[in-house]
């Protein structure tokens, strides 16, 4: 115990405030003459959202020369100790189209904060920035940014879903199902669980959105990876969300396919009703039908 706080403190000490962070983050754009401007995004600047201490800060430093940021990096140890720090625009895995320098990111994680720096310049945080609702001008020293509308979640509430919309998102999922079919029948488990995480689940917890943001009138925003979705569910639906998360397990997987299909299904057609929509239920028919035969193994 004793060498862990010993670590703990010569890495940094304890968590600093948010007001400390912040004048650390003003005072440094106010000593260096590359930068004109500071904006903040993201959930610090969200009313809405619970403050907490591992709530990232998103910074965005204007600056036409977006290069000496990158060139010499000694700035970022002005904010304190390195843990581990990330720069996905020069990434060899995730391979982003960055060749203009417009902006670039870089993640820090701190051994007490984390800040996401984002150097871009004025031409990009006026096309691109600023336009998030999610946004507050923290310091603009030549008066290069205009006046924007207080910061709110406006950009991220979940809007009624258009007839097209509904349907469409119908389709993907019934759709995409029979690919987790195929890879159960084949025993090619992370295919099948691929295609459970990344294309099905989300038509499911689109449509859970759907009739969540019914109740709330479509003025409610489920947050990143929908990780507030559980608080406007019912017991009911939190329970069967619950049981569409499958190990690699075959005959788990088959249950979590059909587990998620039935939910799915009934939210639907819940969806379908409260909105004056129609469900397709020759689609889900016949996918069940096309379902139950490799399941059966009578292809």
């Amino acid at each position: 115990m004793t060498l862990i706080f010993l670590v703990i403190y010569k890495k940094g000490g304890f968590m600093r405030s948010e007001k400390e962070v912040m004048n650390l983050i003003i005072d440094f754009a106010k000593s260096n003459n590359k930068i004109k401007a500071v904006i903040m995004n993201g959930s610090r600047v969200n009313d809405k959202i619970k403050k907490d201490k591992l709530q990232d800060y998103d910074i965005v430093y204007v600056s036409d020369n977006v290069e000496a940021f990158i060139e010499n990096r000694s700035w970022i140890r002005y904010f304190g100790d390195v843990c581990i720090m990330q720069t996905p625009d020069e990434s060899s895995i995730f391979k982003v189209d960055n060749k203009t320098l417009e902006s670039f990111g870089f993640l820090v994680q701190y051994f007490d904060i984390r800040i996401d720096f984002t150097v871009c310049t004025t031409k990009h945080a006026l096309n691109t920035i600023i336009t998030d609702s999610l946004t507050r001008i923290i310091l603009d020293k030549e008066n290069l940014l205009p006046k924007i509308n207080e910061a709110s979640d406006e950009d991220y509430i979940l809007k009624r879903p258009t007839k097209e919309e509904f349907k469409d998102c119908c389709n993907e999922f019934w759709w995409v199902s029979l690919y987790i079919a195929k890879g159960l029948y084949r025993n090619e488990l992370l295919y099948a669980i691929d295609h459970l995480n990344l294309y099905v689940r989300p038509m499911y917890l689109l449509m859970l959105k759907y009739k969540a943001g019914f109740d709330k009138n479509y003025k409610v925003s489920f947050g990143k990876n929908d990780k507030y979705l559980p608080n406007y569910l019912n017991d009911n639906d939190l329970t069967n969300l619950k049981k569409t998360y499958p190990t690699l397990e075959r005959d788990v997987l088959w249950d979590a396919l059909f587990n998620i299909c039935e939910y799915f299904e009934v939210t639907s057609v819940e969806v379908g009703n409260l909105l004056g929509y129609t469900v397709d239920m020759v689609e889900i028919e016949n996918s069940y039908y096309y379902l139950n035969k490799i399941y059966n193994n009578e292809i």
